[in-house]
């Protein structure tokens, strides 16, 4: 393992972001702590966290009673939604 600089460590997690990369990845990636990531991010763009990624957090805390009845008002028959969300338990129509 290389040791970065402070700067190539800044250049590495910026590059990072650009490619829609999460904290956790960005993280793993560059040996930093979340913290440092999350300065580095300020400084850069002026802000705690990406649209996209505030986006996708905000999709991982939807329950999936929420997301089976979103799948229904877009049309979908019970049994698809049942599939769509790997639903093991049953489906009555």
């Amino acid at each position: 393992m290389t040791l970065l600089t402070g700067v190539e460590r800044e250049r590495r997690v910026i590059e990072l972001l650009g490619q829609g990369k999460s904290t956790r990845d960005i993280a793993k990636d560059a040996h930093i702590s979340f913290a440092e990531i999350g300065l580095i991010r300020k400084n850069h763009f002026g802000g705690t966290a990406s649209q996209t990624e505030t986006e996708e957090r905000r999709e991982k805390v939807v329950s999936k009673t929420t997301k089976a009845f979103r799948l229904i008002e877009q049309g979908n028959p019970p049994i698809e939604v049942a599939i769509k969300l790997d639903n093991r338990s049953k489906v009555y129509v």
